[in-house]
């Protein structure tokens, strides 16, 4: 039973990856800690290089081009081979996750968001894309359990954000029959807002650099803070 007589939005999904946790600074201290741990010599431009391979290729795990198993390898395989390093791909990979579950940092604002909307009876769940060896290790690192009805994976449930089965798939386990109760709220406009807009849902952007939105990736709702969605929910 939903709170919808009082409130616009009484289930919220949230995304994890800089809409929860900030992931930019647990990736780029769990780079570092892996090209240590592997030997590789880390120069000031070598995260930044990673980063940019390792985002075309989880846009092509988005785009449904490659699985998830392909991206854990071909992620790190792909800059090892643009730099000359030998080494394995996935072996990488699992140790840069390793460290990932070490290394979590808040959003700002982000535990006093969620314990209020817990004590108000909101719904919240997490949708991710993220890999099942780090996503609820880290909410459990968190503590953050108690406040998720749900926990989506990307890695577990084998689809993708922004594939509407994806959301299908949510729906269909959460048991909700109104989606109109329903706020999506993320960080990316290519996954977390084009997939709920697919999927008859409304989204939040959670936007604090300001970025600029193409018009046709035009979310219902943006926020610059985590403290904003008050004003929405």
């Amino acid at each position: 039973m939903t709170n919808s007589k009082y409130y616009k939005y009484p289930i919220l999904w949230f995304d994890l990856d800089n809409t929860l946790l900030h992931f930019s600074g647990s990736s780029h201290k769990a780079f570092s800690a892996m090209c240590k741990e592997i030997g590789l010599d880390e120069k000031e431009e070598s995260y930044q290089v990673y980063n940019k391979i390792n985002k075309a290729e989880w846009r092509r795990f988005e785009q449904g081009t490659i699985t998830q198993d392909q991206l854990k390898n071909s992620r790190f395989q792909n800059y090892f081979d643009h730099i000359g390093f030998k080494f394995d791909g996935l072996t990488a990979n699992s140790i840069y996750l390793k460290y990932i579950v070490e290394y979590p940092y808040y959003v700002d604002g982000v535990e006093s968001l969620l314990s209020n909307l817990q004590k108000q009876n909101y719904k919240m769940s997490v949708i991710t894309n993220g890999m099942k060896e780090v996503q609820r290790p880290r909410i459990q690192k968190c503590n953050w359990e108690h406040y998720f009805d749900q926990i989506y994976v990307s890695d577990e449930i084998g689809l993708a954000k922004p594939n509407v089965a994806f959301f299908e798939h949510c729906l269909a386990h959460s048991k909700i029959s109104d989606r109109s109760e329903i706020l999506v709220i993320g960080d990316t406009l290519e996954s977390d807002i084009l997939g709920a807009k697919n999927a008859n849902i409304k989204s939040c952007w959670f936007n604090p650099d300001g970025k600029i939105c193409p018009p046709d990736l035009k979310p219902d709702y943006e926020i610059k803070s985590l403290g904003d969605l008050w004003n929405i929910v």
